[in-house]
């Protein structure tokens, strides 16, 4: 069992944007243990009036100067690759747009795929699954990028 650190700097956080497509910037087996700095919020955010309640990551300036911004305050932590990761519970597919409705239009046809790919099902029976058992849901709203997921449970297929 390795230990890893994931400190908080450009190459590693995201400002206000998800991308599903981003590269992971680090790759653990599933029993490693990972220590991620996450940054919280814009510097006018962070002023109480006492200020020996917190402290500043060292990524934090560096941050701020050199991500791209995008349309909120929220800082994310780029991907991290789990090597035999798995859910055991369930199947989960999400689509990214600014339309929310075209974002869940996008994780269906993933649900489908990964329905023929695991069963070996037609495309019709995993379509009959999906009316019967699927449960599409919103996963986000804001930031101008609509995130729609779809859930079925494995083990009913």
């Amino acid at each position: 069992m390795a230990e890893h650190y994931l400190p908080a700097k450009p190459e590693t956080v995201a400002w206000a944007t998800f991308e599903a497509a981003r590269a992971s910037v680090l790759k653990v087996d599933s029993e490693d243990t990972v220590k991620i700095d996450s940054l919280s919020g814009e510097l006018e955010d962070m002023r109480p009036a006492d200020e020996s309640l917190y402290s500043i990551l060292d990524g934090y300036f560096a941050v701020h100067q050199q991500c791209e911004r995008g349309r909120g305050p929220h800082f994310l932590n780029e991907p991290v690759w789990v090597n035999g990761a798995e859910n055991d519970a369930q199947l989960f597919t999400m689509g990214f747009n600014p339309v929310l409705e075209a974002a869940c239009k996008i994780a269906r046809p993933d649900m489908l795929d990964s329905i023929e790919e695991r069963a070996g099902w037609s495309l019709q029976d995993a379509y009959s699954l999906c009316s019967l058992a699927g449960d599409m849901g919103v996963t986000q709203l804001v930031n101008g990028h609509k995130v729609g997921h779809y859930v079925i449970s494995k083990n009913v297929l």
